[in-house]
């Protein structure tokens, strides 16, 4: 009688050990993190060569260069709707910021009422929140979107500067204190161009056999590496340690020249949270390959560094744990569904094809079918009785004296 209590104690044990496996594919969509990140990229008003078709745009190549390592991509309209906007930054895992045809110059004094000012400063101020929570939420920007994010950080209004460097491939010139660059994510980028020693006059670099200026910390100077930048105003070098906002939120790794010798951020990492910044455009060397009168970097080695930032912002992504609602609202809001035109000719051959939007839709979770919402209550709801049904029985298998006598008798 005991042995047939044990027998059927025990089957009672795997069956609901078995139901616990099941269980486990079906609650993994909510409860692991994301290895295909959803990335939101912020919009850009279109000029008036592109309003035809459509208000705001992606540049496909910010696209391509983002899919490429891994992530799927939502645009987020610079214009959207605040009280949207929560909703949509609780869906995506980490936010770009591109360079495009916004500027938020020195000379507007309404800067801070702009639409793109205003978007920005609250997903900067969202990114935030959540990190300080413990999901890390990672903002990358380049080109104009780097400046606009650091003239978030300063407010600073009037802290960016005219500077001449327009279509202009440069040089770049390591600031950075040596802990500084050997805690830098964003500098790994560069780890196997660049040696960084404990004394900074000896720093070399090395790409392709080329060595780089070690006195001058130069990073392609000598090389086949040259970084596109299409900047009309940019914040100094100088701008940058006048403001005690941005030198206690970033470091500050990287410095160029214009045309006239202006020196200028080309690079920063944020302190305390997985917020970079180039000042460059690192999607073109890849993917602007029919812009032949255009000065990008299409060698080995710039593509490499290109693909090794979208990584980066890739892998922060992936530790974040937010997802979108539900599967339709996926499909719904993947850039993928956005008519794509080229745009060579509207853009004077920098950016050859574009994603346009003309409004900017609502999102929300009523889009998430009854369906979904009951699949996953019942995966969790399944995971948790199995859970209570395991230390059940083991509980009964072990107190039971079927049990104990069997102990008896083995020893």
């Amino acid at each position: 009688m005991n042995q047939t209590k044990l027998i059927r104690q025990t089957f009672t044990f795997f069956f609901f050990f078995l139901l616990i496996i099941v269980q486990l594919p079906d609650t993994a969509t909510c409860l692991k993190k994301t290895q295909t990140p959803i990335i939101g990229v912020l919009t850009q008003e279109s000029t008036s060569r592109m309003k035809h078709y459509g208000n705001q745009f992606i540049a496909s190549s910010t696209v391509q260069w983002l899919s490429s390592a891994g992530a799927r991509v939502i645009p987020i309209y610079y214009d959207i709707n605040v009280e949207v906007l929560d909703e949509v930054l609780d869906q995506v895992n980490g936010v770009v910021i591109p360079s495009g045809g916004i500027y938020l110059q020195s000379h507007d004094q309404e800067v801070q009422h702009f639409p793109l000012y205003v978007t920005l400063r609250k997903i900067v101020e969202i990114a935030k929140e959540k990190t300080d929570k413990g999901d890390a939420f990672p903002i990358f920007s380049f080109g104009n979107g780097m400046y606009s994010l650091m003239k978030i950080i300063s407010q600073n209004k009037a802290i960016e500067e005219h500077v001449e460097a327009n279509d202009l491939s440069v040089d770049l010139k390591v600031v950075a204190k040596q802990d500084a660059l050997k805690k830098s994510q964003l500098f790994e980028a560069f780890s196997s161009y660049y040696i960084i020693n404990d004394d900074p006059e000896t720093n070399s670099g090395n790409a392709g056999g080329d060595k780089y200026d070690a006195s001058e910390n130069q990073i392609g100077s000598e090389s086949n590496l040259k970084f596109w930048m299409d900047q009309e105003f940019a914040i100094t070098k100088k701008q940058f340690q006048g403001s005690q906002e941005l030198k206690n939120f970033f470091h500050l790794l990287q410095t160029t020249q214009d045309r006239n010798g202006k020196e200028i951020v080309a690079s920063i990492e944020a302190k305390n949270y997985p917020f970079f910044g180039i000042g460059w455009m690192p999607d073109k060397s890849a993917w602007e390959i029919m812009s032949t009168k255009k000065q990008f970097c299409h060698t080995q080695d710039c593509i490499v560094i290109s693909q090794n930032f979208a990584h980066l912002i890739v892998r922060h992504a992936k530790k974040n744990n937010q997802k979108i609602w539900s599967s339709k609202e996926e499909l719904k809001r993947m850039i993928q569904s956005t008519s794509i035109f080229e745009t060579k000719q509207q853009t004077d051959n920098k950016i050859s094809e574009c994603y346009f939007f003309e409004l900017s839709p609502q999102y929300g979770k009523s889009d998430a079918t009854l369906f979904e919402t009951l699949t996953d209550f019942f995966s969790i709801l399944g995971l948790t009785a199995g859970l209570v049904f395991f230390y059940l029985g083991i509980k009964i298998i072990l107190t039971s004296n079927a049990f104990k006598n069997l102990v008896k008798n083995i020893k």
